[in-house]
């Protein structure tokens, strides 16, 4: 007893499927920038600039505060710039100046 169900496909027989495709086009920028670009532009700003604060950099090199800030901590572990510690105006808060090491 053969059993042949009933479906819509053509002819009664399921065609398969289609693979998709293992590889996606991944399309590149034509130049795109060297690595570490952000961090070495930060280290160059604040080194011309003197003491300036991670508010200024961001603005400055109009990146976002936070990678600002996240790559400062990556400079300032490896000692490429020297941080001073400043009271802000209001007497309560403190905020951290960069420059370049002397």
């Amino acid at each position: 007893m053969n059993y042949v169900p009933e479906t819509q496909w053509v002819g009664g027989h399921y065609p398969g499927f289609i693979v998709a495709p293992t590889k996606s086009i991944h399309w590149r920028q034509p130049n795109p920038p060297p690595l570490g670009h952000k961090r070495m532009a930060i280290i160059e700003y604040a080194r011309v600039h003197g003491p300036v604060s991670a508010l200024v950099i961001a603005t400055m090199l109009r990146l976002p505060l936070d990678s600002v800030r996240g790559q400062l901590r990556i400079i300032l572990s490896r000692k490429l710039l020297a941080v001073e510690i400043r009271t802000h105006e209001n007497r309560r808060n403190k905020i951290n100046f960069y420059s370049g090491v002397q």
